[in-house]
């Protein structure tokens, strides 16, 4: 009997990918499906077993979409990881001829001290001295400065460098405003001024301020702001070592011992003295509770 040449398929999905096992027996290479041929070529029987619970037919299209993710994926990187390894050099080479702005006048303060006052206009001013450092500087600007500020804008005014200390750093400011209006400023317990409410600016205080004492006459080593509820008054060590308390609105020096008696005499109204109102805050007291 004549024999017909027909392609071998698997009887599960029909493809002809086999792997011979041994004459005659099969292995489908798509399902894994074992198949062998009867004597007569005709029959073709089949066994079916699959080596995990997941369908075979289902897999050969994930593992062909995961192939084209991961292909696809590759070429993206491939083109944006290559022009950069290859370019490197140039890259950062443009980047540091990108030019870069900067505020040459841009400062902060370092110790400071602040107080307020209105000037002729009647404009609420802020006063800051201290020690302002300019960032982008090489400490051509950076010294002690007063500076004035409108309180309503925040605009800077006006600024005067404290030239007396040009080598030394302002880290002990002080404001003190006297009952009379004034207001005065001491810088490094060694320097004193006085703020120009009219003019908003800051000036040195007259030549014979403390000279024209004779007890202050040896010139003022240091000089600081005594307790305010101990009046307006400053508290001095001249250059001859001696310790006197200065008023500057009475114009008065006193010892220290000299001030305590002045203090106790104080207690007596002397003609013309004018009544003052003022306010005194205390904590809670765990002493006097009920204080």
């Amino acid at each position: 009997m004549p024999k017909e040449i027909k392609a071998i398929q698997c009887p599960k999905c029909g493809s002809t990918q086999k792997e011979e096992l041994r004459p005659e027996y099969f292995r489908c290479q798509n399902c894994d499906t074992e198949y062998f041929l009867d004597d007569d070529d005709i029959n073709i029987n089949h066994n079916i077993s699959y080596s995990s619970g997941i369908k075979p037919a289902t897999i050969a299209p994930q593992k062909i979409m995961m192939t084209i993710v991961a292909l696809v994926i590759f070429i993206v990187l491939a083109g944006i990881l290559l022009p950069l390894l290859f370019n490197n050099k140039r890259v950062e080479s443009n980047l540091t001829q990108i030019p870069v702005l900067v505020d040459s006048n841009a400062y902060r303060w370092g110790d400071k001290e602040v107080i307020n006052f209105e000037n002729s206009a009647n404009n609420l001013i802020i006063a800051i001295m201290g020690y302002r450092e300019y960032e982008f500087d090489d400490k051509q600007k950076t010294a002690n400065y007063i500076a004035f500020y409108d309180a309503n804008t925040g605009k800077e005014l006006s600024k005067q460098r404290l030239v007396k200390l040009p080598q030394e750093r302002l880290n002990n400011a002080a404001f003190r405003r006297f009952q009379n209006g004034d207001i005065y400023a001491i810088g490094n317990k060694s320097l004193l001024y006085k703020i120009d409410q009219i003019n908003t600016r800051l000036v040195d205080v007259p030549d014979d301020f403390f000279s024209r004492h004779k007890e202050l006459a040896a010139g003022i080593a240091q000089i600081e702001f005594i307790g305010s509820e101990w009046g307006d008054g400053l508290k001095l060590v001249t250059n001859d070592g001696k310790n006197r308390i200065f008023f500057p609105i009475a114009d008065k020096v006193f010892t220290e011992k000299s001030s305590y008696t002045a203090e106790k005499a104080l207690a007596i109204k002397e003609p013309g003295a004018k009544t003052r109102t003022y306010f005194l805050f205390s904590e809670l007291s765990d002493d006097f509770p009920k204080r």
